[in-house]
């Protein structure tokens, strides 16, 4: 991915070099990859839920750090299928 800074601290990239973000299940369904694209970003957590509110959280997730600055993880989620991204790092 080619980036620049704008001068103002945040990382600026073309739009064709974002790798694809969110959910993918895999082609037989066994699991699903999940990406969040976030070059300022200490740590990122996966939670996925059961349900979409008042739910505790059925798995949680620590992503892996990409070379392209996207963090992805993939797992099996069985029936679960909300999830969220929870991240650190530099306001």
């Amino acid at each position: 991915m080619k980036t620049r800074d704008d001068g103002t601290g945040y990382v600026v990239s073309r739009v064709a070099d974002v790798p694809s973000v969110g959910a993918r299940f895999l082609p037989d369904h066994s699991a699903a990859t999940f990406t969040l694209l976030a070059p300022r970003a200490t740590r990122v957590e996966l939670w996925v839920y059961g349900s979409p509110m008042d739910a505790n959280p059925v798995l949680r997730e620590v992503m892996t750090i990409q070379a392209d600055q996207s963090f992805a993880s993939t797992l099996a989620i069985g029936n679960a299928i909300y999830y969220g991204f929870r991240a650190w790092g530099p306001n």
